[in-house]
């Protein structure tokens, strides 16, 4: 809980913390301070289809697959 203090009206609001992001992939807490990350893939400009984020250790492992997968084509 956070309590917001305006200094000229001397009003009290109480907020809730956002809730944290979940890992896409295992459900874990995402931390982008970690090694997280977070984004979002659009069809164009304006329409977002897919709001994503991954812990550290999924987005090791999405990257470790994407290398993988580029070797392959080369050998």
């Amino acid at each position: 809980m956070v309590k917001i203090i305006n200094l000229k009206t001397n009003k009290v609001i109480t907020k809730q913390p956002p809730e944290p992001l979940k890992c896409n992939v295992c459900g874990s807490d995402y931390n982008e301070r970690v090694g997280g990350i977070s984004g979002d893939i659009k069809y164009s400009a304006d329409v977002t289809i897919l709001d994503v984020a991954f812990c550290t250790i999924c987005t090791s492992g999405v990257i470790q697959m994407l290398m993988e997968n580029q070797n392959k084509g080369t050998v």
